[in-house]
C-alpha cells in the first residue's frame, strides 16, 4: 500500500523553503517579479504524458498576477 501523504508537514516545509528563498530574492514570480506567494492547502494530481503515471503537486500562487508554480508533493527541502 502507498504511504499516506502528510500534507500538513509537507506544507510547513514548503512554506519554510519558499520564505527562505524569497528572503534571498531567489523566488520571484517569473511573470511579474513579485515575491508574495500563497501556498494552497491540498494537492493536484498531474498525469505524466505517455501514460507513465501521475505525480501529486502542491500549487503555489503569485499574489500579484496569479501565476501558479507547482512543487512535487513529498519533496524534501532540507
Amino acid at each position: 500500500m502507498a504511504e499516506e501523504f502528510d500534507s500538513g508537514a509537507f506544507l510547513d516545509r514548503l512554506l519554510a523553503a519558499v520564505r527562505e528563498t524569497s528572503d534571498r530574492g531567489s523566488f520571484d514570480c517569473p511573470v511579474c517579479t513579485s515575491s508574495e506567494w500563497t501556498i494552497l492547502d491540498g494537492t493536484i494530481t498531474q498525469q505524466v504524458s505517455g501514460g507513465v503515471g501521475e505525480v501529486k503537486v502542491v500549487p503555489v500562487v503569485c499574489n500579484n498576477c496569479g501565476y501558479i508554480a507547482q512543487f512535487a508533493a513529498g519533496q524534501d527541502f532540507s
